[in-house]
């Protein structure tokens, strides 16, 4: 942000302090706040991201000072909370200030989350009303009140967890907070503490948290605060109703993924597939030296899949550096390999030298990026490996390989399912284990921005489920 531009005009009300939104503000918070699950918390980030932003420049200005914040370096904190709740803060010397903001211009009252009246470490000892107008690009600083007076004249909705404060209990002049900041007339109000509860606790809190849509609504709202006040469960929550980004994968950029419980496929491969009891999870299997051999043989143009997949199953318990001329074998499989891939326009077979060469050479420009995850069922003793490998084809289109097989177990469970579904709910594709199946899998394509989720569901009825957005 290049500095702010402060106008006056008259108002009904009050005279108005309007600051102007940087354009490149905008766009950078549209950028910063994108990792937010939903339109709703993506939209209520963006409206706080700029508020607290402009904010502190405006503090900067009127009192010649450094707050030493910066809202645009570490917003991991900050996205935490705006996932679920309005407002943010912002410390000046000792004291903290909360910024609601809000698009309705309508200041017959104030909505403010109880959050910010009840975490200890939340309160503070004033609060800024903001109305943001994105349409003529300003926002608007119009009124402050206290924590005392919010608590003394709000209207408590204790349906929704908030309080109502009418406009007559708000200060228009926002520069009589500085002069009580200045002359230090207001002190940080001192609150019951959150009940104390014990990580087992809290960890079941948080299982139930994950599991809601609506987390603040469906817990007791008292545990809701205890979840939330904890900065590490809060940002765990977050993640756990994130996206993976596919799109970030191909910038390696997977932090998030990561966070999420994603293990990059080399190091999964590593510390479970190159360990006893080594796994065979294609359909036929050849010896070692014939698999090879055919492959490095036979013109390109005639390696089946069949052949590919046996060679993958290989690779995938048998590291080629530790054998007798292995290092050799490997250049010459990779060659074959990418050559192949060049030549064709068979996707299956693509995909088949792709996961090859995956192995071989991870940073091979053909090779695909892939992550892998367990994923746990509680109502049987299964676990399931989930493998997502993505593939670009050009800059409009994603190639998407999906595959699940049992963990620790021979055989997926009769019954078990894989749904593939679409932004909107709609099942795109569903597929069922049968009696002795081994694996299931599924490839598609999809274009970047388009959203699906995989749902995994057992006999019992239990599911668990991941999204993704390309």
């Amino acid at each position: 942000m290049n500095g702010i531009e402060i106008k006056s005009t008259p108002d009904s009300y009050t005279n108005e302090v309007k600051i102007t939104i940087d354009s490149n503000l905008k766009r950078e918070a549209k950028k910063l706040v994108a990792s937010l699950s939903s339109d709703t918390s993506r939209r209520r980030g963006f409206l706080n991201l700029i508020a607290k932003t402009i904010f502190l420049e405006w503090l900067k200005v009127m009192l010649d000072l450094d707050c030493h914040q910066s809202p645009l370096e570490d917003l991991t904190s900050d996205l935490s909370i705006w996932e679920f709740i309005n407002g943010s803060s912002i410390f000046l010397g000792n004291q903290r200030i909360v910024l609601i903001p809000r698009e309705n211009e309508d200041k017959s009252s104030v909505t403010i989350p109880q959050e910010w009246l009840m975490i200890p470490q939340w309160v503070g000892s004033y609060y800024v009303a903001a109305d943001v107008n994105l349409e003529e690009d300003y926002i608007e600083f119009w009124g402050y009140t206290t924590y005392e007076t919010i608590r003394q004249w709000g209207e408590i909705d204790n349906l929704n967890h908030h309080i109502d404060l009418e406009f007559v209990y708000w200060e228009t002049d926002i520069n009589l907070m500085i002069l009580e900041w200045e002359y230090k007339l207001e002190t940080m109000p001192t609150v019951s503490p959150l009940a104390t509860v014990s990580l087992a606790e809290k960890e079941k809190l948080f299982s139930l948290a994950e599991k809601s849509p609506f987390p603040r609504l469906s817990l007791n709202f008292s545990d809701w605060l205890i979840l939330l006040a904890d900065e590490s469960f809060r940002g765990k929550l977050l993640a756990s109703r994130q996206k993976v980004n596919l799109g970030y994968w191909l910038k390696k950029q997977w932090d998030l993924t990561i966070a999420k419980g994603w293990q990059n496929i080399q190091q999964f491969i590593e510390e479970y597939f190159l360990q006893p009891p080594k796994i065979a999870i294609s359909f036929r299997y050849l010896s070692p030296e014939d698999t090879i051999d055919e492959v490095l043989k036979e013109n390109p143009d005639n390696i089946s899949s069949i052949l590919l997949d046996n060679l993958y199953n290989y690779l995938l318990n048998n590291p080629l550096e530790g054998e007798r001329g292995g290092e050799n074998k490997k250049s010459q499989l990779i060659s074959k390999l990418s050559e192949l891939m060049n030549r064709t326009d068979d996707d299956e077979r693509i995909w088949s030298a792709a996961l090859c060469l995956n192995i071989l050479d991870s940073c091979h420009p053909l090779s695909p990026v892939g992550f892998a995850k367990i994923i746990p069922f509680e109502s049987q003793e299964f676990s399931c490996a989930m493998l997502v490998y993505i593939l670009a084809k050009n800059q409009d289109k994603v190639n998407i390989f999906i595959r699940i097989f049992p963990w620790e177990n021979e055989v997926i469970p009769s019954g078990f399912a894989m749904e593939i579904l679409e932004e909107n709910g709609s099942v795109f594709k569903r597929i069922e284990a049968g009696e002795k199946d081994r694996i299931i899998q599924y490839k598609f394509w999809g274009k970047p921005g388009e959203g699906f989720v995989v749902r995994m569901a057992n006999i019992q009825g239990e599911i668990r489920e991941e999204k993704f957005v390309i």
